[in-house]
């Protein structure tokens, strides 16, 4: 105690000189992540953060800038923006594009004084889609090799002939008048999206930071991953391959209801400079999105009330089928896509780490020897 005895004793605790409160015992697999969570490393400690147990769907608890106050701004703040994108839609027929969409949320980030940390978080967010909107449209160009009857005799071989998509279009399609399914279904098929960024922006305002993070990095994996597919494979939907004469003729809904009533005209978007992309039937991300937010608000609530969230996919499903711009079996390879995504940004992080954990402690487990065991 020579050299330690003018050492207070604050001091001495914290320097382990003299042995602290006891603590309960701690299982291995713990301790070893508490070791690889303090070792130096930017990228050890952000994956330790990113695998953790701890982040889940829980929102954040109301701080003092939350309240009734914040909840009737966010309230009016939707109101707003959806009574003036429906008087654009209404008086000049424009309909708003993702990029519009998006920034619809910023004056309502303004209004609780957090415009600047909503640049920062949704800004990468819509150069990365807009980078993905315009590889998309390019896509088909890389590869001359359009799949047609391979998706064709797919459907006939699951459900039989005709095809599902002719077989709705006689059902419910009157030839040359507007129907209530065909309005329903291309509003269903604008707002495909809409669902995305809504909950995008409902985690960005009531959750942790990093859970809008890795629903923003589930989104952008499923839409590259959806890129790299139309890349590969890129297949015609039903509507061009009636045109080609590979199925029975049909009315292509979409198209007569846009050149009816005008809609989806430019309106300060730089959706006027993408091409889309004609050969992106599979799979289908029109699908894919609606069902990757089913899945994560199955998670946000796991109450009963929450399977509502399925007739998002299911509604959508029929649109598009109806429309004539996908194939059942498309649907099903975008639902697919959808929950791969949230498994391999959401669960796949958690199970390495528990694959991960008993194998570095079995390293550290001592030998007969009294050592370590270097493997």
């Amino acid at each position: 105690m020579g050299r330690n005895a003018d050492v207070p004793v604050e001091r001495r605790l914290n320097r382990g000189l003299t042995p602290g409160p006891s603590r309960p015992e701690r299982p291995p697999h713990v301790r070893v992540s508490e070791r690889a969570a303090r070792r130096p490393g930017r990228a050890r400690r952000a994956y330790a953060r990113w695998a953790s147990p701890a982040t889940t769907f829980t929102a954040a608890p109301d701080g003092g800038n939350s309240g009734a106050l914040e909840r009737r701004l966010i309230v009016f703040g939707f109101v707003l923006y959806v009574g003036v994108t429906s008087a654009l839609l209404i008086v000049g027929g424009y309909f708003p594009s993702i990029d519009m969409l998006a920034l619809g949320f910023f004056p309502i980030a303004m209004v609780m004084r957090r415009g600047r940390t909503f640049l920062a978080d949704w800004v990468p967010f819509a150069i990365v889609l807009l980078a993905y909107e315009q590889f998309r449209g390019l896509a088909h160009q890389w590869n001359g090799k359009i799949h047609i009857t391979d998706l064709i005799a797919a459907e006939r071989l699951l459900f039989g002939t005709p095809v599902p998509t002719i077989r709705l279009q006689q059902w419910l399609h009157q030839p040359g008048q507007v129907g209530v399914f065909d309005v329903l279904a291309t509003g269903l098929y604008f707002v495909h999206f809409v669902g995305v960024l809504a909950l995008a922006f409902w985690l960005w305002l009531k959750a942790e930071r990093r859970v809008y993070w890795r629903y923003v990095l589930a989104v952008i994996v499923l839409s590259y991953a959806g890129f790299a597919t139309y890349a590969l494979v890129p297949a015609m939907p039903p509507r061009l391959a009636s045109a080609q004469g590979a199925l029975p003729p049909l009315t292509d809904i979409f198209a007569y209801i846009v050149g009816e009533f005008s809609l989806f005209r430019p309106f300060f978007t730089v959706y006027r400079w993408i091409d889309p992309n004609p050969y992106a039937a599979m799979p289908s991300l029109h699908i894919a999105y609606p069902t990757l937010v089913f899945l994560v608000a199955r998670r946000l609530w796991p109450q009963r009330w929450s399977w509502a969230f399925a007739l998002y996919p299911v509604l959508m499903t029929f649109a598009v089928v109806y429309l004539g711009h996908h194939y059942i079996v498309d649907c099903v390879a975008g639902a697919l896509y959808g929950w791969g995504a949230l498994w391999l940004v959401w669960d796949a992080p958690r199970l390495a780490r528990r694959f991960r954990v008993p194998w570095r402690s079995a390293r550290r487990e001592p030998t007969a020897f009294g050592e370590a065991d270097a493997g």
